[in-house]
């Protein structure tokens, strides 16, 4: 869609591919039109056309990560303009709306050392993206709390599999019980990868994930995992640029805005059992 009124807000992410991108995008573009603004979208890499883009426009969301040159091209045009991901440098003087990425980290360490596991691996993989070390970073700030409890960080590069990796680790004596995932996608892959080396879900381990994309419910076990608020982070978005374009909000008063998510219970996830490691 192309520039129209003065309503208009700029909606530009970095790919197509991501499928978390993309449902953000679609939530958005439904928060936008219900408030009267038409959402130009607008998904590339390069800085000049979402410079230009931008200053056709009066807002502007940025959906996924982005580098410094597109963030400081754009910040330049003085328009407001709200992030939906990443993580600001301290005291950074810009706009944020966030999921639960360190919190949830936290719950689903609380919920898993309450169902007896104390070796559990947090799954990752690269790019190592700010949210994922977030959501680790929740899980370590609570197992410090639990000195009998083990927390396995699983990095792994594109060309090693997550069944290597965890040979590696048991090579070295460590026997995981839960798998707590980047993200439901990697999720399945390990759940996956688990059956196929013949461990039972949830009786021998249990695994986690992050999102509840619509993969979750169609595996076996279904997933356990943390919900993504993608509707109300798009809303919340919307509703901050409105107020900055309507100056219920100053212009430089800088808001970090985190949506909260809940914890999913499903069949993948259960109290650990003293059965020897396979």
């Amino acid at each position: 869609m192309l520039p129209c009124d003065r309503r208009e807000a700029k909606l530009t992410g970095a790919s197509r591919s991501g499928h978390l991108g993309c449902r953000q995008a679609a939530n958005i573009a439904v928060a936008t039109q219900r408030r009267g603004y038409q959402v130009v979208a607008r998904w590339t890499h390069d800085a000049g056309d979402v410079e230009s883009t931008m200053r056709r426009c009066k807002a502007g969301i940025l959906v996924g990560p982005h580098v410094r040159e597109i963030m400081d091209r754009i910040y330049a045009i003085g328009i407001p303009v709200v992030r939906t991901s990443g993580f600001p440098d301290p005291l950074e003087p810009i706009d944020i709306v966030t999921g639960p990425d360190h919190e949830a980290g936290a719950a689903v360490a609380s919920f898993l050392v309450g169902l007896g596991h104390r070796e559990i691996a947090y799954v990752h993989g690269a790019p190592r993206y700010r949210g994922r070390i977030e959501r680790l970073y929740g899980v370590r700030e609570v197992l410090e709390a639990y000195p009998q409890a083990r927390l396995h960080d699983m990095r792994f590069e594109h060309e090693v599999t997550f069944t290597q990796a965890l040979q590696g680790l048991r090579a070295g004596g460590i026997h995981p019980t839960a798998f707590f995932c980047a993200h439901d996608g990697l999720a399945v892959t390990v759940v996956s990868e688990l059956l196929r080396i013949g461990l039972r879900i949830p009786e021998d381990v249990t695994v986690v994930g992050f999102g509840d994309f619509s993969s979750a419910t169609q595996i076996s076990p279904q997933l356990t995992t943390v919900t993504l608020p993608g509707e109300e982070m798009g809303a919340a978005c919307v509703r901050l640029l409105d107020d900055k374009l309507n100056a219920r909000i100053p212009l430089d008063q800088r808001l970090r805005i985190t949506v909260a998510g809940h914890l999913v219970l499903r069949a993948s996830s259960g109290h650990m059992t003293t059965r020897p490691p396979v």
